[in-house]
């Protein structure tokens, strides 16, 4: 009987089924995750190879994500300057810089000394300038009522006049720093209008605190505008959820400090007003950058330079001048 050969049996040996561990550790920054995530909750970085939180015997070391850079805006200033070459930063510093070059050069054709250099010569030559007196000034009581009701634009010149080389120094250095970051991601025709409008909100502020405070104050300079380019980063970073929305507001406190210290005279109710505008600002910002910016935007920007230069004209032909260097005279 012939034998039949009965085919071999087929075995299939299958994989040990193994299951996910119940937690892991992040390797970038040792945050716990489910074993079955792909990505870490907390720096959304890949999770492979990561180690089991029941096995880890060290503790990882926090490797913080790097910062991601904010997207440059299109914006472009006279149709050829990019946000990037900060041509709108430039033309803030220059116009500054001419007002304080006039203001320094005519207190020291009276005075040539180093005071002179270090302070901007005396009241009557910031208030020739378009700096702006708040409050009850003694010896000048037409000065007192009138100034502010019939030359409002000295809210907007005041953010062009400063006492002193260091006092210009320090805003400048500040409009610069900031606006490396700010102007290339908002564009250069917003961050005209939020220096306009930053500095306008901050001198508002001074004269809504010192109306009702009994001190008096002569309040000029950049840096409630200053304040408020940070501020708008803060807006802006807190709008769109960044993390280093904290950092900025840790920097904002040390920067008023630092002005506290070097200059104790400093207007801090206008740094106050420029940096709370400066963060809604940011926050409206936040939602149309980094798209180019519409017309309107841009006549607002072409309206706020030409009021800067108006504004920095009309303080020079004031009725004022005359009153209140007769004042200075017969107080002295």
């Amino acid at each position: 009987m012939p034998l039949a050969l009965a085919p071999a049996a087929c075995h299939r040996q299958s994989a040990p089924v193994t299951s996910p561990p119940d937690t892991v550790a992040c390797a970038h920054c040792g945050a716990l995750n489910g074993g079955d995530f792909g990505r870490c909750i907390r720096c959304n970085q890949p999770l492979q190879g990561a180690t089991p939180a029941a096995k880890a015997t060290r503790r990882i070391p926090v490797r913080r994500p790097r910062p991601v850079p904010l997207q440059e805006s299109p914006d472009r200033l006279f149709g050829r300057f990019a946000a990037t070459e900060l041509p709108a930063a430039k033309l803030l510093v220059a116009l500054n810089a001419v007002v304080f070059t006039a203001h320094l050069l005519t207190a020291w054709g009276r005075d040539p000394s180093i005071g002179v250099l270090l302070s901007g010569g005396d009241l009557l030559d910031a208030f020739r300038f378009g700096a702006l007196p708040i409050g009850k000034l003694s010896g000048v009581a037409p000065l007192n009522e009138y100034v502010l009701r019939a030359e409002p634009w000295r809210l907007l010149s005041a953010c062009f006049v400063h006492y002193g080389a260091i006092h210009f120094g320090m805003n400048m250095l500040g409009l610069v720093y900031l606006a490396r970051l700010a102007e290339p991601a908002v564009g250069s025709i917003r961050f005209i209008i939020l220096y306009v409008l930053t500095g306008l909100f901050g001198f508002a502020s001074s004269v809504g605190w010192f109306v009702i405070s009994p001190n008096a104050v002569w309040t000029a300079g950049a840096s409630g505008a200053v304040f408020g380019i940070m501020g708008m980063v803060l807006g802006f970073l807190w709008r769109r959820r960044d993390p280093r929305w904290k950092a900025w507001l840790m920097q904002a406190v040390v920067y008023s400090l630092g002005f506290t210290l070097l200059l104790p005279s400093v207007n801090h109710s206008a740094h106050i007003g420029g940096l709370l505008s400066g963060v809604v600002i940011g926050a409206l910002f936040a939602r149309g950058a980094p798209q180019a910016a519409r017309s309107w935007q841009r006549w607002l920007a072409w309206l706020c330079v030409l009021a800067c230069v108006a504004a920095l004209t009309l303080v020079h032909s004031s009725p004022y001048l005359p009153i209140f260097e007769a004042a200075l005279q017969n107080a002295r």
